[in-house]
């Protein structure tokens, strides 16, 4: 199934009118359901313009982005018809991107240093800790989205990985995540220096994921 939408990614950009698919929420859902061709290009529209195109201008490998769009729009396809997924957990295209947001964390924190740091380039262990360090924060980033009310399965886990933490910690992913503070504000709030913020963030991170990932099972 991932075949067919990597084979369709060239189409995206002719775009005809999905009005009543932007108008009637039901109406789209109920049309995926039953496997309509032109819903399908609605929402692979709608991924691409929303996910793909963002994080194009990330430094993001095109062809690890590619296949989480693909990948992911095959996981959204199968629960969608096997009725795994309903749109009133969340709307559609919201859990299409949060799909395929999380296949290109996956697909990132494995390959994303394999491809793009060379074998005939030395790497401090400083650069390698930074590089592993953008790759969780990337992670927490999309838990922490103020949208996270759409990611029902994730929220309840979410809460308890998060209430675990010192309240430090909660503060420093807080202001980064939710309230999007620059460092320089945030360090001067902490009473302390930009390098320390950053690490102190990074251990908090490290230790909100592995919560949430031991937690998060229950609510799958």
């Amino acid at each position: 199934m991932a075949a067919f939408f990597r084979s369709s990614v060239n189409k995206v950009a002719v775009q005809p009118s999905f009005s009543q698919f932007q108008q009637d929420e039901q109406a789209f859902y109920e049309a995926l359901r039953a496997n309509d061709q032109q819903a399908w290009d609605y929402l692979m529209i709608q991924v691409h313009n929303q996910f793909v195109v963002p994080q194009s201008r990330q430094n993001y490998d095109y062809d690890t982005l590619i296949s989480a769009y693909t990948e992911g729009l095959a996981v959204v396809k199968d629960n969608i018809l096997s009725g795994r997924f309903t749109h009133e957990k969340a709307k559609v295209t919201t859990y299409a991107h949060s799909v395929c947001r999380f296949t290109l964390l996956n697909l990132y924190d494995k390959d994303k240093r394999r491809q793009e740091v060379s074998p005939f380039q030395e790497q401090s262990a400083d650069e390698s800790e930074e590089s592993s360090s953008a790759v969780r924060d990337e992670a927490v980033d999309w838990l922490l989205q103020t949208d996270i009310e759409d990611h029902s399965w994730a929220l309840e886990p979410l809460k308890l990985a998060m209430s675990g933490l010192k309240d430090r910690c909660q503060t420093i992913l807080r202001l980064f995540y939710i309230d999007e503070v620059p460092d320089r504000e945030a360090a001067i709030q902490l009473n302390i220096n930009e390098a320390n913020l950053r690490q102190q963030r990074r251990n908090c991170v490290m230790g909100l994921r592995q919560s949430f990932n031991q937690l998060k099972n229950s609510y799958l």
